[in-house]
Parts: structure tokens; C-alpha cells; sequence
């Protein structure tokens, strides 16, 4: 493979290393194997921090993640957009920037990029986690959003999508060109499946999700809780970052729920690998539908390299459940009821050839995720125009 030659770039995200979530480690994976030196970041604290991170490149911090704790202070954060802006046109300037790479999910800094654009003439480009104005909540976000977004679509050289499920979203709904930059692996996978043995050494069947428990994916997950309070000898094992919290959300017929806490992605890949089943459910009544069709949740790509098999759990037409049931690398169940999923379960605890099989399916769909493949890619449409 023919290494691209790199110049500086200026990547402009919230979220970044060692941020907890799943922004932080799609950067990760993916920066690793740039230049360390030709990358620099303006991102905010961390709030939740792991440990672990690889990543050495040049980051300016300015933006306390304290303030997006409620839903007055997303719009209190707007008021840092000043502050970023100058961070980032000063970076530009002093390390002579080639290139700026703003970033979505979050909507201050999105706005800052295109900003710094506007201020430096630096060639702008834009890779979006989700979609931009379906994702707002607020009112004020929604219209901010609106009156920002064709404006960076059309400055913005290229739009990197994170999914295919995306591409096809803003093809479909604004006949917009998008280039794919999938979250991709960074460890070799084949590595990481000829290392492990699935070899079971624990009582309870253990069902386990990791991330987030919000809109988009709680009334599968509940579901799920009822479900495994149905089933003998089951738990559902959760790691999360919102802890106590999502288990409140989850109510108080929980007891074969447990969840933690892990502070580094080697614990949570671990953990994973200690499942019988990986779970990986999406909303079936979403309160933002348009959002919610074309996700594609970063923890995919370590769960099809886990070795043990995925359960996906949601309705027919989203992208998730298109993309599992055309590469066969998990067992689908596109119904939010209890006996399906109770059925699934069973299938997948009691059938060996089943599971063999998807796993199977999984490491050869895990090929397409390949880190260094997405990394030269990537370079190649940011420093060869």
C-alpha cells in the first residue's frame, strides 16, 4: 500500500483522548497511524477520562465539560465558541496548518470549525459521527443548526460520513456527495481472533453491552432487562460510564442487571470477550426517527472482533439491522417483544454451530474496518487534492 504524504491538520472536536465514549476512540484508532507531528487538536477537558491512549499529538484544551451537564448549559457552552475560535486560528498560525478537520457530535465545535475557516482561508473539511440537525434537542439548537449547516456543507471540501447508513441518509434527504470513513480497528484483528479461545469459566450465562443507555436505545434495552428476568441462570452485564444512572433508568426490575465502570478499552474489550452473548440493541420507538436510521454504534466494530456472537436488536429498516443481516455476522431479532428476544437468546446460548458461525461471519466482516486501509484512505482525501 503507497503511504500518502501528510501535511498539518487541525482537528477540531469535543470529544477526544482519554475522553470516555465513542468519538474518542473512532480518533484513537484511526490517528494512530498518522504523523503524530502533523496533527493537532483543539478539543475540551475530559470529563470521564481513561487510560491507555497512544496518542501523542499536539492538544489545546479550552472548553471545561462540565457545562454540558444539563440542557441550559449545551446552551451556555455556545458562549465558548469565541474562545475556541481564537485557540484554533492561533494554532493554525503558529504550526502553519494545511488542513481543518471539523467534527460532529457536538454542535459548539462543529460551528467553531467552520468558523476558523472562515477567519484562516485554510482548506475545511467535515466528518460527521451523526447527523447534524436531526440530532438537536433544543429549539435554539435546531434553528442554529439550520441556518449553520448549508453553510459548512458548501465550504467544506469533502464530507466524511462514519457509516454507510449515513451516506445514504444525506444522499437520500439533501443530494449530497459523502465520503465513508468507517471507525476502524486499530489492534491487527487477525491477532486479536487467533489469540482467543472462547473457553466459559463463569455460572451465569452473561449477556453484555457496553456504552451508553439513552433515547436511542432504552425501550430495547428494557426489554432486554425483562427478558432476562425470564430466563434461568441469565444476567445482563452492563459497562457504562453513566453507571447508577443507567440503572435507574432502568427501573427497579433489574436485579440480573449489573453495571460498572471500565477505565481503559483494554478492560472493556476484555469484558466483552467474557460475554456468551454481545448485545446490541437501537430504539424501536426513538423520539428522533431521522436520526436513529442510520446509526451505526462504534462498539460494532470491536464486538465483530470479540469472538463471541452479536445479537442485534431493532426494527427491520434501520441501517444497523440492514447491514448485520446482509453480512450475516449476527443473530437479528427485529421485534421489541420479550418472547422473541427470549427465543433469540436461547438459540444463540444452546446452538454451537450457530455461534461458531457467526463469529465466523463477523471476523471476515471485521475486514472491512481495517485501520491502516481507513487511515491511508482518509489521508488520501484530506492531503491530495
Amino acid at each position: 500500500m503507497t503511504k500518502v504524504a501528510m501535511g498539518k491538520v487541525l482537528l477540531v472536536s469535543c470529544y477526544f483522548p482519554p475522553e470516555a465514549g465513542g468519538a474518542p476512540v473512532v480518533y484513537e484508532n484511526l490517528l494512530r497511524y498518522f504523523d503524530q507531528d502533523g496533527v493537532f487538536v483543539v478539543a475540551a477537558q475530559p470529563r470521564f477520562r481513561t487510560s491507555g491512549s497512544k496518542l501523542t499529538c499536539r492538544v489545546y484544551r479550552c472548553l471545561p465539560l462540565f457545562l454540558t451537564r444539563t440542557r441550559i448549559a449545551k446552551l451556555l457552552q455556545l458562549l465558548w465558541i469565541p474562545v475556541i475560535v481564537l485557540v484554533g486560528s492561533v494554532v493554525c498560525k503558529i504550526h502553519k496548518i494545511d488542513r481543518i478537520l471539523g467534527t460532529y457530535p457536538d454542535t459548539t465545535f462543529l460551528i467553531s470549525s467552520y468558523l476558523i475557516h472562515k477567519l484562516t482561508g485554510i482548506p475545511f473539511y467535515v466528518y460527521l459521527h451523526d447527523t447534524f440537525v436531526e440530532t438537536q434537542r433544543e429549539t435554539t439548537l435546531v434553528y442554529l443548526a439550520k441556518f449553520f449547516q448549508n453553510r459548512i456543507f458548501y465550504s467544506a471540501r469533502k464530507i466524511f460520513v462514519i457509516s454507510e447508513g449515513m451516506s445514504e441518509y444525506y444522499k437520500e434527504r439533501y443530494n449530497l456527495h459523502t465520503i465513508i470513513i468507517h471507525h476502524c480497528l486499530y489492534k491487527d484483528y487477525e491477532f486479536m481472533l487467533r489469540d482467543y479461545m472462547y473457553s466459559k469459566n463463569w455460572e451465569a450465562n452473561r449477556i453484555v453491552f457496553t456504552g451508553g443507555i439513552y433515547d436511542m436505545n432504552i425501550d430495547a434495552i428494557k426489554v432486554m432487562v425483562e427478558t432476562v428476568n425470564s430466563i434461568d441462570n441469565t444476567k445482563l452485564c452492563i459497562s457504562t460510564r453513566w453507571g447508577a444512572e443507567a440503572m435507574k433508568k432502568l427501573g427497579n426490575g433489574s436485579n440480573n442487571v449489573e453495571a460498572l465502570f471500565l477505565p481503559d478499552t483494554n478492560s472493556v474489550i476484555e469484558f466483552q470477550r467474557r460475554a456468551d452473548i454481545l448485545y446490541l440493541p437501537l430504539a424501536f420507538e426513538p423520539p428522533w426517527p431521522d436520526e436513529i436510521i442510520s446509526v451505526f454504534p462504534t462498539k460494532t466494530v470491536e464486538y465483530l472482533v470479540s469472538g463471541v456472537p452479536i445479537l442485534v436488536h431493532a426494527p427491520p429498516s434501520y441501517f444497523l439491522t440492514r447491514f448485520a443481516r446482509r453480512e450475516g455476522f449476527a443473530f437479528i431479532v427485529d421485534q421489541n417483544d420479550p418472547l422473541a428476544l427470549r427465543k433469540g437468546i436461547e438459540s444463540l446460548l444452546k446452538d454451537e454451530s450457530l455461534r461458531h458461525e457467526l463469529v465466523r461471519k463477523a471476523f471476515i466482516t471485521a475486514q472491512m474496518f481495517d485501520g491502516r486501509k481507513i487511515a491511508e484512505y482518509t489521508k488520501k482525501h484530506l492531503f491530495e487534492d
